[in-house]
């Protein structure tokens, strides 16, 4: 097992658990050299180091190990509150919906089936990664603005518990112990149940104000307050007014920004913490749920702490005989729910109620405090962090989703972009960008896209737009989504986020739906020659090429079809005169000097006229950056249409299509990948995706400019060669068969690649000739297994 013993600061680290050695370092192979690595073989051994009070970033867990399997590994991390600040990602070959049920129900962040995409994991890994680092920054944000509110708060306390004191004697302590009881039993109140929807931020809220519940008392007289006998009922209706008199000084308090609802709860405590459950209480005789939660829990704490402190006149009350006391109904009645909170804070309240908050309740604050924030809910935290915060949010919604493709952030103010790429590995770049030109878009989209953001505004602050994007030297049409996100306050936006979503081949099926459809209008075609750049009106009977004007009328260009494929007269193979007569789509391949083209027509009734409409597109990939005499649309919106987005070899469809046209090769061969299923096996599919590239890379360095490789199944690829000669085929099958087993699956050098391949020549029809090739084919390869055995391999 290897592992980085020395770890960097500098990165973060993944720490890995599966008992499988050889998927522990393909992991560690995918993601590279950014990370450091903690390997392990089961859950044990992963408790064991995250124990150790690493700075683990990251866990990636496999379900079914020894001793303890990924399950309990998160059941554990979750009774310790780890995963508040540690995603795990299950990486499993078990795909049961229960099975990723109980992942998620038990607190993975992400589920990654195998096998899977080298790039799926990497993207995954960095945006959990993104997502948890940008949370940790504002836990440690708010963190501070904690530690700053207890003093804060502490120094209120004191200061006012000093001030109470003054005038009566008992009150001082009683005040600090109501705080910490109130805060202890809203925490048992929260675990038991969630009909109060208490927060975090409401936790810290109530228990901070507690502190005011005795308020009023600064206006009651000295005598009454430390009398040592009975009041008098005179004397008890002096006393009771300490009610009304703290919420009418509550309310000479000039309103400060944002602090709606902290006096409303202070309001709710310092008039109401001596209601009662049955609608004994005052001042206002309110009963159950119409006395405030903060009230209900203040006045428990309140009652509980007067029983246990000693008083001018009493005894205090022993722990075990105030809760029975108040459980009896002997000081009132209370909410069953919180009297059921307050034995089971039985321990807690018998060792020391006043004890201080410590670093780890803190930072738990903060973390429950972010989330909250997160969540989008409301928190008393200032004014800075709250935007930043909700900046945050607003991030974290937009990403919430998985996003592929390209996910930036553009700085309006900086004119910097930050952006990540899955066709770039997946690694967060950066770059200035001027006004004008986001290095993103070509110069027309980006000018457009400038447009939009400028007319964005509070109230409709999203931009969307389909866009070109050069991917891997083609050019594909990508959905462009960006939110503009706003400061509180001042003019324009401050930055904003966006994503890129490849929606080229919806695109390109919705251009060949409104190329089907029925009824043909201008509209029609107007829409298809937007989506496909190349398309043209011909008038089969006269060989006219037409075009549409602006009103929807037909004009003669005096062309003639034939000539734009350098003829002079009728084509033999016209595709258009078959899709008059047939009413129906036709198609066919045509050779010119830049190449060969592919020409789809369609029979289309215009304005009471018959007429065909023809879409073209090169077939050659290396025309993609030759000026030739067709818009460049046609390029990139078609041609990819009919190859095989793996091996880039032409599909099934490019075969069924162009049927006509390949009839008459003069040769045919399929070739079939040796040994295919058990590198899929050893390796897995993704790796068994990069051997069947290199598959077909090997043989298409073999192939003519006018030789035609398919990719016929799985691992099997069909050859087509239009026009050769009989040894010089034999010369190429071999070829392609030397070429395949010399070739090396990119990052696997172990692999050994070979075909077995069987020809045809002159074979008529096409599928005839496709039979006896793969039939030539078995033999060939039952032949390599003989010699195989024979050789020992």
């Amino acid at each position: 097992m290897s592992e980085n013993t020395a770890l960097s600061p500098e990165k973060d680290t993944i720490l890995i658990a599966d008992d499988s050695e050889l998927n522990r370092e393909m992991l560690v192979g995918i993601l590279g050299d950014n990370y450091n690595y903690i390997l392990v073989e089961d859950g044990v051994q992963a408790i064991e180091k995250l124990s150790l009070g690493m700075e683990v970033s990251i866990v990636l867990l496999d379900v079914n190990m020894p001793n303890m399997d990924g399950f309990g590994v998160l059941k554990v991390m979750n009774n310790r509150h780890w995963l508040d600040e540690i995603p795990v990602i299950i990486i499993s070959a078990d795909n049961d919906s229960d099975c990723i049920r109980t992942a998620y129900e038990l607190g993975a962040s992400d589920y990654i089936a195998r096998p899977f995409k080298a790039i799926a994991v990497n993207h995954r890994v960095q945006n959990m990664l993104e997502l948890y680092s940008r949370q940790k920054q504002l836990v440690r944000m708010i963190e501070e603005q904690v530690f700053e509110r207890e003093k804060t708060n502490n120094l209120m306390i004191n200061i006012f518990s000093h001030a109470i004191e003054s005038r009566n004697q008992e009150s001082g302590s009683h005040t600090i112990h109501v705080q910490m009881i109130t805060k202890l039993l809203l925490n048992k109140l929260v675990m038991k149940t969630g009909k109060y929807n208490l927060t975090k931020s409401d936790i810290a809220l109530i228990s901070s104000l507690s502190a005011l519940h005795d308020l009023g008392k600064i206006d009651i007289s000295e005598t009454v307050l430390n009398k040592p006998d009975k009041l008098s009922p005179e004397e008890w209706e002096i006393m009771k007014s300490h009610t009304i008199t703290g919420d009418r000084i509550l309310d000479s308090v000039s309103p400060m920004k944002d602090s709606e609802k902290l006096m409303r709860v202070a309001h709710e405590i310092v008039r109401s913490h001596h209601e009662r459950w049955d609608g004994s209480g005052y001042p206002d005789g309110l009963a159950g749920d119409e006395i405030p939660i903060s009230a209900q829990v203040v006045a428990l704490a309140d009652v509980y702490d007067a029983l246990t402190s000693e008083r001018c006149y009493k005894k205090a009350v022993p722990h075990k005989t105030a809760i029975r006391m108040i459980a009896d109904g002997k000081c009132g009645a209370f909410n069953p729910i919180l009297i059921e909170c307050l034995r089971d804070a039985d321990d807690e309240l018998y060792s020391d109620p006043e004890k201080c908050i410590s670093d780890s309740e803190r930072r738990n604050d903060a973390i429950m405090m972010t989330n909250e924030v997160l969540a989008g809910k409301s928190l008393v935290i200032d004014g800075l962090s709250q935007r930043l915060a909700e900046a945050e949010r607003i991030k974290k919604k937009f990403f919430a989703d998985e996003c592929k493709g390209i996910v930036f952030e553009y700085f309006a103010k900086l004119k910097k972009v930050t952006y990540r790429s899955e066709y770039e590995g997946g690694k967060m770049r950066e770059y200035f960008a001027d006004e004008k030109n986001i290095r993103l878009l070509g110069k027309t989209d980006s000018g457009e896209f400038e447009n939009r953001l400028a007319a964005a505004t509070r109230e409709a602050p999203e931009v969307e737009m389909k866009v070109l994007v050069q991917v891997h030297g083609d050019m594909r049409w990508h959905r462009l989504h960006a939110l503009t996100v706003w400061p509180t306050y001042g003019e324009g936006y401050a930055y904003v986020i966006g994503h890129f979503e490849d929606i080229h081949d919806s695109v390109v099926k919705k251009g060949l739906t409104a190329a089907n459809d029925a009824e043909f209008t201008v509209s029609t075609y107007e829409t298809i020659k937007n989506l496909f750049g190349t398309v043209r009106i011909v008038d089969p009977v006269t060989t006219e090429v037409v075009t549409i004007d602006e009103n929807g009328n037909f004009v003669e260009t005096g062309k003639r079809c034939y000539q734009l494929w350098g003829r002079e007269e009728c084509c033999e193979n016209c595709s258009s005169k078959r899709a008059l007569e047939e009413r129906d789509w036709m198609s066919k391949l045509e050779a010119s000097d830049n190449g060969i083209f592919a020409v789809l027509s369609r029979h289309v009734a215009l304005n009471g006229r018959d007429l065909v409409m023809e879409i073209l597109f090169p077939m050659d990939e290396n025309l993609r950056a030759a000026k030739t005499a067709l818009p460049s649309k046609a390029n990139f919106m078609l041609m990819n249409f009919y190859r095989d987005s793996l091996t880039r070899a032409y599909s099934r469809v490019y075969l069924e299509d162009f049927l006509p046209n390949l009839q008459h090769s003069a040769a045919v061969a399929i070739a079939d990948v040796d040994n295919f299923k058990s590198i899929n096996d050893k390796y897995g599919h993704q790796i068994g995706d990069i051997a069947l590239k290199a598959v077909s890379n090997a043989m298409m360095t073999c192939l003519r400019k006018e030789d035609v490789l398919i990719r016929y199944g799985g691992d099997e690829f069909l050859l087509l060669f239009k026009s050769i000669e009989e040894d010089e085929f034999e010369d190429m099958l071999k070829a392609l068969s030397e070429s395949v087993a010399s070739a090396v699956p990119d990052g696997y050098p172990e692999i050994k690649l070979g075909i077995s391949i069987g020809g045809a020549y002159h074979v008529f029809p096409l599928a005839r000739a496709i039979s006896v090739a793969d039939s030539e084919m078995y033999k060939n390869k039952q032949n390599r297994a003989m010699k195989g055995k024979e050789n020992g391999d």
